[in-house]
């Protein structure tokens, strides 16, 4: 073979591989299979050859007919969408113009190649990226922080923000941030830059503050008074332009923090958004997946407040779901816990767990309640169980005048789920009425949506208006299989799968949709979107793949605490 054959020959192989790696496919293998020729060779669900997919990829991805009619045109309850997608994809989701200049901004040159209309999957918008952000590792890991911080930053100024960072994949990675224009004069005031927390690796907490020197440091010396109530510091230092706590042993990693660790390391967190709020001003906003890593650990966006020095002491205690039966509520080392919180949540779980509680206990720092049965691991209709007794405890800590901070996601074990952070200030709290219920969006498998509530009678109300905004006309295809009851629940079986699939553009607009159109039909019901937890330890592992069974699980209140 000549020279210049060669060259064409390797360019093409290259080109061909860099493509298949664009769409998540990872080489393999390169086969003599012939006896004339050397052939490389790729893996595919349906062919037996060895290029495996990195994301999951595991059928023919979307929903036939599905495209987006006014894709500049945010739903009727004025919500869109980004999605973060695969290794290194952004796309918006019926995002107006305002939205898209945002993103671009925030992007900026060094990360963003163009943008437009996506050429697969009609009605999507296309933000071709520069590099694969979401496989960023090392120093870049906080470049992506610092991008995704202007992004935030850049919306605000246009009037939008985040509502949630809601996982749709359980085989790859596919983040859909609902977004929502504010009204009112929510912006106005003393603006102060937001900062990142990030959790890494097994062991690092990098902080992430652009800002004058010495709020900096003041946010850096309550970071570290509230990491040191509870855990050793190792050392400390700059990391790519942001301040990096590396901690004694290993408790973020995939053996993780066990025993009464598990508690000191959540227990630690809690302290720290407590001690920076209390020394700073600033609180929990935002947290978000940002990295398509198995087991991918939050990055807390926070954010000042005037108002935290106007109530006085704020409250703070953590809530966490551990193992295939405990419910843990931990607080900071130097506080006291109100007593009526443990009464009140003991209540929530002997009336909302079916099977009751087996013991009660006080474990490494926190009160713990090991249930009968198994909420966190449970099969066929206790789901639904489980959804509805985090929905009663949720309940049982708003009526006490507490706020859900976003949640937060501190460990590398697949098995292990989200930290739930509670604020209570001493004056100006708004509790949730007692006759306002808590309702659940879950999925669930490849394909399932359940709908659960604390008053089971509302689902009845609310079965219509869903029916009707999840199929045609409202939408351009009809994603659902099945409609019916499964337990306490309103059960949609979507078609395809679309939660164990490629994490491409076409799922995207699939997942997308349907979540925007649920939540829309919600907030035209009044339902008010506060979290998405991931409630459930369910996992797959094998020797080429691992990931979570059930993902994210959102709950809403009709009242507006």
């Amino acid at each position: 073979m000549c020279s210049q054959t060669a060259l064409a020959a390797g360019l093409i192989i290259l080109t061909m591989i860099d493509a298949l790696r664009e769409l998540g496919w990872e080489l393999k293998a390169s086969l003599d299979v012939s006896g004339v020729v050397s052939l490389t060779v790729v893996y595919c669900p349906f062919l037996s050859i060895f290029f495996r997919p990195s994301m999951g990829c595991v059928c023919c991805s979307g929903l036939e007919g599905l495209y987006e009619p006014s894709p500049d045109t945010p739903t009727p309850q004025g919500l869109c969408a980004l999605t973060f997608c695969g290794m290194g994809a952004l796309y918006g989701l019926k995002c107006p113009e305002d939205v898209k200049q945002a993103v671009r901004n925030a992007l900026g040159r060094r990360h963003l190649k163009g943008d437009g209309p996506s050429d697969k999957a009609k009605g999507l918008h296309k933000f071709k990226l520069s590099s694969k952000l979401w496989m960023a590792n090392g120093k870049k890991t906080v470049e992506v922080r610092r991008v995704i911080m202007r992004m935030i930053e850049e919306l605000r100024k246009v009037r939008w923000e985040v509502v949630e960072d809601v996982d749709m994949s359980r085989s790859g990675f596919l983040q859909v941030l609902i977004l929502r224009r504010r009204e009112g004069d929510d912006f106005e005031g003393p603006y102060r830059k937001d900062f990142v927390v990030g959790l890494h690796g097994s062991d690092d907490i990098r902080l992430l503050c652009e800002d004058e020197a010495t709020r900096v440091f003041n946010i850096t010396e309550a970071a570290r008074i509230g990491i040191e109530s509870s855990w050793r510091i190792a050392r400390e230092g700059d990391y790519g332009g942001a301040h990096e706590f590396v901690l004694k042993g290993r408790p973020f990693g995939s053996l993780g923090a066990n025993g009464e660790d598990s508690v000191k390391i959540r227990r630690m967190l809690v302290a720290m958004c407590a001690q920076i709020e209390k020394g700073t001003g600033y609180r929990m906003v935002h947290s978000l997946a940002l990295s398509a890593g198995k087991a991918t650990k939050s990055s807390l966006i926070f954010r000042h407040y005037e108002s935290s020095r106007e109530y006085g002491e704020v409250t703070y205690v953590g809530l966490s779901l551990n193992d295939i039966d405990d419910v843990r509520l931990m607080w900071p080392p130097w506080a006291a816990l109100d007593e009526t919180v443990k009464d009140t949540l003991r209540a929530a779980v002997r009336d909302g767990w079916p099977r009751g509680i087996q013991r009660e206990r006080e474990y490494g720092g926190a009160h713990e309640w090991k249930l009968s049965g198994r909420p966190w691991d449970a099969h066929g209709t206790e789901t639904v169980d489980s959804r509805i007794l985090v929905g009663r405890m949720l309940k049982g800590m708003w009526a006490l005048g507490f706020e859900l901070m976003p949640k937060i996601d501190c460990s590398g074990k697949l098995a292990d789920m989200s930290l739930m952070v509670f604020r209570r200030p001493k004056e100006g709290s708004v509790p949730l009425p007692p006759t306002e219920h808590v309702l659940g969006v879950s999925m669930h498998d490849t394909d399932d949506i359940r709908l659960t509530c604390t008053d089971e009678k509302i689902l009845d109300a609310i079965e219509g208006p869903v029916r009707e905004a999840l199929m045609r006309p409202t939408m351009t295809a009809d994603p659902i299989k099945r409609f019916g009851r499964y337990g306490r629940s309103l059960q949609m079986k979507l078609k395809g799968s679309p939660f164990h699939t490629c994490t491409d553009s076409h799922n995207a607009l699939y997942c997308g949709s349907v979540l925007l159109s649920l939540v829309d039909v919600l907030y035209q019901l009044g339902w008010v979107m506060r979290t998405a937890l991931d409630v459930s330890r369910k996992y797959y592992a094998d020797d080429k793949n691992q990931y979570k069974l059930d993902t994210a699980t959102m709950y809403f209140t009709h009242a507006r605490i």
